[in-house]
C-alpha cells in the first residue's frame, strides 16, 4: 500500500508538470501568432501592423516563392530573378549605411534583381518641412536671425565649428568613416515632409498609367521625395511631390516608396491594390522580405545547430534517461526486505574518542606528548595566561621531562597543572 501511494504521487506530479508545460507552449504560441513583439511592417506580424498576409498570399501563388532574410545583404545569396522587399524602414537622407551592403546591394540589382523599399510611414511634420515662397522668405529671415546668434548655424562658419556641429544627430555621429555612406548619396534624392490633410490621396503619374496602376491611393504619411536625379521615374505624387519613384540600375531596377500602407494587412482587408503589389514585387520568380532592418537577426547556437541536423531525438533520449536516472536513485527497482537482521550481524564500529586516540597514538611519540600538548595549548590560550602561569606550567613540564619515560605519569601531571593554574588565577 506505501508503495502504491508513491507510485500515484509520482504519476500525479509527473502529470501536474506536463500540464504546466503544456500551457506554456500554447501561451507561446498565442503570442508568436500574433507576432506583436515584433516591429511594424515585418512580415512575422499577423496583426493590422504586420505584412504577414502579403507574404503568405505571395507565398500561396503557384510561381513564386517567398522567404525571409535576417541577414545582411552581402550575405545573402541574391539571384538575378529575386526581388527583395524593405518594408517599413525608418530611413532618412542621413541614414548611415554599410557601404559593403551597398555595394552587393548594386551588384545585385545589376545583375537583374529587383529591389523594393518602402519607407516607415510619419504623421508629423519635421525639420526639413516643405513651405511655400511666402513661408520661405519668412524661414530664411528666421535662419539668418539665428545665424547671427549661433555662430555654428551661419554657412560661412569656421571649419572647426562645423565639424563640432553634427548634421544628421547621434544615429550617424559615426557617418565619417568610410566604410559608411549617408542615404542621399547611394539614393540621389532627399526626404521632406509636406501637411497632410484629413483625406488626401497619391496620384498616379502618366509613368505609372503605363503600368497600369491605379488612378489613385491612399496617403497616410507627411514625407515626400525631393531632389531627385533625371535616372528617377515618378509612379505616385501628392501635391506634385513624388511618393513612390522607380529607376533602372543595370539589368534590375530600384523602387523607393514613402507609402507602406499598402502593404500592411489593414490594407489587405480593407483596401486592397493587388495591381500595385504585383508592380511592386514584379516578374521575380523568388520574393525575400527583409528582417535585418527591423533588429531581427538569426544567430545558430548549439540548440538551433541540434535542431537543423535532426539531433533532438538524441536530446529528447538523454532527457529520458535523466529522468529514469532520478527516479531510480528515489526508488530501488529491488523491494526492500522485511526482515530485520539480529544485533549480532550488525557492524560494530568505534566512537570519535576512540579514533581520536588511535589517531595521537600513531603519530605522536608518547616521550614527547606532553610537550606537544602544551605547544598546542599555548597556540590556543597564549594570550590568556600571564608569565607567572606560564613559568609554573613550564616548571612542572620540565621536571616530569627529566624523569625517566617510565615514571612518568601524565594524567598526574595534567591534575597538578589544572590546580596550579586555579591556585594562580
Amino acid at each position: 500500500m506505501h508503495r502504491g501511494t508513491h507510485i500515484a504521487l509520482t504519476l500525479v506530479g509527473i502529470l501536474c508538470v506536463a500540464g504546466a508545460l503544456a500551457a506554456l507552449i500554447v501561451l507561446f504560441q498565442l503570442r508568436f501568432t500574433a507576432g506583436d513583439m515584433y516591429p511594424p511592417y515585418s512580415s512575422l506580424r499577423s496583426d493590422p501592423l504586420g505584412t504577414r498576409v502579403l507574404y503568405e498570399a505571395l507565398g500561396n501563388c503557384d510561381a513564386v516563392t517567398t522567404s525571409r532574410a535576417f541577414e545582411p545583404g552581402q550575405q545573402l545569396d541574391l539571384g538575378p530573378d529575386t526581388t527583395l522587399l524593405v518594408l517599413g524602414i525608418a530611413l532618412r537622407e542621413d541614414t548611415p549605411l554599410d557601404r559593403a551592403e551597398i555595394g552587393a546591394l548594386q551588384g545585385f540589382m545589376r545583375r537583374g534583381g529587383r529591389l523594393a523599399i518602402t519607407l516607415f510611414p510619419s504623421r508629423h511634420l519635421r525639420d526639413n518641412v516643405l513651405l511655400d515662397d511666402d513661408e520661405d522668405e519668412a524661414e530664411q529671415a528666421t535662419d539668418e536671425a539665428a545665424a547671427e546668434e549661433d555662430p555654428a548655424m551661419d554657412p560661412g562658419a569656421d571649419e572647426e565649428t562645423q565639424k563640432d556641429t553634427p548634421s544628421c544627430g547621434p544615429e550617424c555621429a559615426d557617418n565619417s568613416r568610410t566604410d559608411w555612406l549617408p542615404a542621399r548619396e547611394w539614393l540621389d534624392l532627399d526626404f521632406a515632409y509636406c501637411d497632410l490633410p484629413a483625406s488626401d490621396t497619391a496620384t498616379c503619374s502618366p509613368f505609372g498609367t503605363e503600368q497600369g496602376l491605379p488612378p489613385s491611393l491612399a496617403c497616410h504619411t507627411t514625407l515626400v521625395l525631393t531632389n531627385l536625379t533625371a535616372e528617377w521615374q515618378i509612379v505616385y505624387e501628392r501635391a506634385d511631390h513624388p511618393l513612390v519613384v522607380e529607376r533602372t540600375i543595370g539589368a534590375g531596377s530600384l523602387v523607393i516608396s514613402a507609402l507602406s500602407f499598402f502593404t500592411s494587412n489593414e490594407a489587405m482587408r480593407d483596401d486592397r491594390v493587388p495591381t500595385l503589389l504585383a508592380w511592386l514585387v514584379g516578374p521575380a520568380t523568388h520574393v525575400i522580405f527583409d528582417e535585418h532592418h527591423n533588429g531581427i537577426a538569426r544567430h545558430e547556437g548549439i540548440v538551433s545547430l541540434a535542431w537543423k541536423y535532426g539531433m533532438h531525438w538524441f536530446a529528447a533520449t538523454l532527457l529520458l534517461l535523466g529522468g529514469l536516472f532520478v527516479w531510480h536513485s528515489a526508488y530501488s527497482l529491488v523491494p526492500r526486505s522485511q526482515a530485520t537482521p539480529p544485533d549480532s550481524a550488525r557492524a560494530v564500529g568505534h566512537g570519535t574518542a576512540s579514533g581520536l586516540v588511535n589517531l595521537l597514538r600513531r603519530n605522536i611519540p608518547r616521550s614527547t606528548l606532553e610537550r606537544v600538548c602544551f605547544e598546542e595549548w599555548l597556540k590556543t590560550h597564549g594570550q590568556r595566561i600571564g608569565p607567572e602561569q606560564r613559568g609554573h606550567v613550564q616548571a612542572l613540564l620540565a621536571a616530569m621531562e627529566a624523569r625517566p619515560a617510565k615514571q612518568r605519569n601524565l594524567p598526574a601531571l595534567h591534575t597538578e597543572i589544572r590546580n596550579t593554574l586555579k591556585e594562580l588565577t
